[in-house]
């Protein structure tokens, strides 16, 4: 299993969490977002497993305020992770 996160410390706690599969989990600290941090992701999981049978794309953002609330920055954050992020993994590697 490869888990992707833009921050180390989230990575380290969830594979703290599941001690019994460490051997199991590669982690990634990378921005999907970004077009070549997404690239660099699904090189990675090529070059440690040999192929994607199966890609689970499960990032995702959510302002936790009303809708009208929601600044312009925070919004484009979560068309580019929600969106943007998924069209760089299904579009560029797994079509």
């Amino acid at each position: 299993m490869l888990r992707v996160d833009r921050f180390f410390d989230q990575l380290e706690a969830m594979v703290a969490e599941l001690p019994e599969s460490k051997a199991r989990i590669v982690t990634v600290t990378a921005d999907i977002s970004q077009s070549a941090q997404a690239e660099m992701v699904a090189e990675r999981a090529i070059s440690k497993f040999g192929n994607m049978d199966i890609w689970v794309n499960d990032a995702g953002l959510l302002p936790v305020k009303a809708a009208l609330e929601v600044t312009d920055e925070e919004w484009q954050r979560v068309i580019d992770t929600n969106l943007t992020g998924t069209f760089y993994y299904v579009g560029k590697r797994c079509s």
